[in-house]
């Protein structure tokens, strides 16, 4: 597990993820940090003076990896199908499932690390 704190140039927190160590790579990349950025230390800060994301870029990985831990839509609709027949146990768990995706990649500028 890596974290990713992004920062502005006078050091307040723009973003922060907690990925799985292939992930916090491919994040990196996406955001235009070098690669031996990642390897160097345990713990990444980049700052936005050194790779210069937008606002937009910063939402847009988020929207990536909060839609590629969600759980499918064919799970939620069979799960929606299972509670309005009485069995509510899969929603719930698809919404918890949601629920941990959200706290875990928060919006930036939602953050409350």
């Amino acid at each position: 597990m890596k974290r990713i704190t992004v920062t502005n140039k006078s050091g307040a927190l723009v973003a922060r993820f907690d990925l799985e160590d292939g992930d916090a790579e491919r994040q990196l990349t996406a955001l235009g940090a070098p690669d031996s950025a990642f390897k160097k230390y345990g713990e990444v800060s980049v700052t936005v003076a050194d790779i210069e994301p937008s606002a937009h870029d910063l939402v847009a990985a988020c929207r990536a990896l909060r839609h590629a831990n969600y759980p499918s839509i064919g799970d939620q609709l069979d799960a929606l199908y299972k509670a309005r027949h009485g069995d509510p146990g899969p929603l719930e768990e698809v919404d918890a499932k949601i629920a941990e995706v959200k706290a875990r990649y928060p919006k930036p500028g939602e953050c409350s690390c």
